[in-house]
């Protein structure tokens, strides 16, 4: 009986070794390259646009104003404008736009719509890893004429989830 019973444990053990390998993931090609598209799915806080910094610390006052990219598998994205406070009696302000968008492979270039009334934005992808995005993102804006004109600002990503 013993000896069936560490028969029986040494075959269990065995079997918890192997499958995770059965999944097919686990024998990917290390050196293949990873979806940039299966990267960008996820969370990611803006960190820096143009020359202002958002460091994700909280000010004096206890507030915090997060700008937060929600890119969601199917082509759904969410733009959300957070205030957050540290002080529990404060409630924090949550506003999201709900877009789409879509992955250009050809020019890693993200083309993110109906965020703007004023038209499509492009993200243009210098490089992305799993915690940290970097590109350029050409928005369209309106002067004082109410003409519409392009900016470009350099855009810095964290990952939070």
């Amino acid at each position: 009986m013993k000896t069936e019973k560490k028969n029986l444990i040494a075959a269990v053990a065995a079997s918890m070794l192997l499958l995770p390998s059965c999944g097919g993931e686990e024998n990917e090609d290390p050196d293949q390259p990873v979806d940039p598209k299966d990267l960008l799915l996820g969370e990611w806080e803006i960190r820096l646009i143009g020359d202002d910094v958002y460091t994700g610390d909280y000010n004096l006052d206890g507030s915090r104003y997060q700008i937060k990219w929600v890119f969601e598998e199917g082509g759904s994205i969410d733009q959300c404008y957070n205030y957050l406070y540290s002080d529990p009696s404060k409630t924090d302000v949550i506003d999201c736009e709900v877009g789409s968008w879509s992955f250009a492979e050809a020019d890693n270039t993200i083309t993110i719509s109906g965020l703007d009334e004023d038209g499509d934005s492009r993200l243009v992808i210098k490089s992305i890893s799993e915690d940290l995005l970097e590109g350029d993102l050409f928005d369209l804006s309106r002067d004082a004429n109410n003409e519409l004109y392009e900016t470009s600002e350099k855009v810095v990503f964290a990952k939070i989830n």
